[in-house]
């Protein structure tokens, strides 16, 4: 057996051993009291209707050594039945019983007051005189306006918490509305976002190709007004010679060419010629250009004076020399000779046909017959060398005015 408040062990009171059936059935009296009036115990206890018990010690349960075991039995039964209609959990101890009986005390000062308030109250309304009926009759209409604006209110407050409710159910579908339009802005700024991306891609895509374009379009004007001809067919001089792309055309006493670089340089002077011509779009019947380098050539087909039709003969015209030997001088000057003077004569023919198209032009040099500015063009009529180079020098600056002529035109 314990406290039921402090869970100490108990020892009960020798006397509960000797228990007679009278007081057993005192025991169940109390119990069936309690069960009736259930607070008799708050209002009138006293001293006797407590059963105390000694302070906890250690031993041997006295219960159990009772000589009566049906009397120990109803005993305790009996006990049961009375802590429980109590309404107090026990068994106790003696000092959690005075607790219990101090706070029990206070509870019955605190009724007893309550019950004096209760007498008072009552003592005072048998004093008070009885209203009577005009009193009686205003109480009344008042509680009848008073019901009245109670069932106006009432049904204010309806209207209200049915008002309430519809503004709750429209707040709700505001913010479902609201949480809705959270969502559409999402996607419309997730949107907007892959516009800027890809805006930002264009755009890079767009400067990198306005570059590329200027790029190209700076390189076009640059190759517009680049003359390839020019680059191709670089004439100049390099003091009494005349030179094309560095190739000296002439001989002279104190500085003497070799054969294979004025060879050249007529190959390149052909090669000039034959751009010219197919540029200008000029048909030369009596005349084919081989440009083949060192080793050119000029054909010639004859043309019968009456019908002005070839007659199928065909002269190839060698424009270079192999040597310089005396005894070769003469035959190879004149076969070099005859091409030389067949190149002066195409060179008139192109000269002529640009005077026709633009009057207001004026050639650099006359050509007459083996004479271009008045210098004969053949190597075996002149008895100098300087002659024959000032002849070729003349050749390269007609030769370059009509290239500059032709590829503005």
């Amino acid at each position: 057996m314990q406290c039921q408040r402090c869970r100490l062990p108990l020892v009960a009171h020798s006397s509960l051993s000797k228990l007679s059936q009278t007081q057993l059935n005192l025991l169940k009296r109390e119990e069936s009291d309690f069960a009736e009036q259930n607070t008799t115990i708050w209002g009138g206890a006293d001293d006797a209707s407590f059963i105390m018990f000694s302070e906890s010690i250690a031993g041997p349960n006295p219960l159990k050594t009772a000589p009566s075991q049906r009397t120990h039995s109803q005993v305790a039964n009996a006990l049961d039945r009375v802590f429980t209609n109590t309404g107090i959990d026990m068994p106790l101890c003696t000092d959690c019983a005075d607790l219990v009986r101090q706070k029990l005390k206070s509870m019955y000062d605190d009724a007893c007051a309550e019950r004096d308030a209760y007498i008072s109250f009552l003592n005072k309304l048998k004093d008070e005189p009885p209203p009577d009926s005009k009193d009686v009759q205003d109480l009344q209409s008042q509680i009848r306006q008073l019901e009245k604006e109670n069932a106006a209110a009432l049904k204010e407050l309806k209207a209200a918490e049915a008002e309430k409710a519809k503004a709750e159910k429209e707040l709700e579908q505001a913010i479902k509305q609201s949480d809705e339009q959270k969502e559409d802005n999402r996607q419309v700024y997730m949107e907007r976002n892959e516009f800027e991306r890809k805006f930002f891609e264009l755009e890079t895509e767009k400067h990198r190709l306005t570059a590329i374009s200027d790029y190209q379009t700076m390189q076009l004007y640059r190759l517009q007004h680049t003359n390839v001809y020019h680059d191709v067919f670089c004439v100049s001089h390099d003091g009494n010679f005349g030179t094309i792309n560095g190739l000296r055309l002439g001989r002279l006493r104190e500085k003497r060419v070799e054969w294979s670089e004025i060879n050249a340089a007529w190959g390149q002077t052909l090669l000039l010629m034959t751009t010219v011509i197919h540029k200008l779009g000029i048909s030369i019947p009596e005349y084919r250009l081989k440009p083949l380098g060192s080793m050119s050539r000029i054909e010639r087909i004859e043309i019968n004076p009456e019908t002005n039709q070839p007659t199928g003969e065909v002269q190839s015209l060698e424009l270079f020399s192999s040597g310089d030997y005396s005894f070769e001088r003469l035959l190879n000057h004149k076969r070099l000779d005859t091409a030389m003077v067949a190149f002066l004569d195409i060179l008139r023919q192109v000269g002529a046909f640009v005077e026709a198209r633009d009057p207001n032009l004026k050639l650099p040099y006359a050509i007459e017959g083996d004479k271009i500015g008045g210098c004969s063009i053949r190597l075996s009529m002149n008895t100098s060398n300087e002659t024959w180079t000032a002849a070729c020098k003349y050749v390269l600056t007609y030769a370059k005015w009509l290239l500059a002529y032709a590829i503005s035109n």
